[in-house]
């Protein structure tokens, strides 16, 4: 009986892929997770469809890590913000050594706001979904700001 059956894993890695398990007539499927087991009594052409992530994290991982990148971009982009505002406001701190700390703020802040919720997206699906205009435009952005996060630091401990 068992060289009988017939089964076929297919990995699932893209939206496409998971949309055309529906459209196959010809055996019957089960749709199951990664950690999933299967059951003895499968029937005979049995397709067995398995998700997997492109980036190969678990589901856990995934929720973890989104959750943890994201509070410390909220912590990033309100801290740079404060420091700005308060530079920017404030009399006694508008001397020049301040506005490199002003700058460095702008250039984490934009790093914070712009190029890290994109890296992270990237990251947790493996692959780039933002087009490729999106992602030359990512790319040189994420150079820019941290060539200038760079200088600022080089620029500030030169001035002190």
């Amino acid at each position: 009986m068992e060289s009988q059956l017939h089964h076929q894993v297919v990995n699932l890695t893209m939206a496409d892929d998971f949309l055309s398990m529906f459209t196959n007539s010809s055996s019957s499927t089960i749709l199951y997770a990664a950690l999933s087991t299967t059951s003895s009594n499968v029937s005979q052409n049995t397709t067995i469809y398995q998700t997997v992530y492109p980036n190969k994290y678990s589901l856990t991982h995934i929720v973890v890590a989104s959750i943890v990148v994201t509070i410390l971009m909220v912590i990033i982009v309100v801290g740079n913000m404060l420091v700005i505002i308060a530079i920017a406001t404030e009399k006694s701190l508008k001397g020049i050594q301040n506005w490199f700390i002003a700058s460095l703020a702008v250039a984490d802040f934009f790093l914070g706001l712009v190029i890290m919720p994109f890296s992270l997206a990237n990251e947790l699906m493996g692959y780039w979904i933002f087009g490729a205009w999106w992602c030359d435009i990512h790319s040189a952005m994420d150079v820019l700001l941290c060539t200038a996060s760079i200088m600022n630091l080089c620029l500030i401990s030169l001035d002190r």
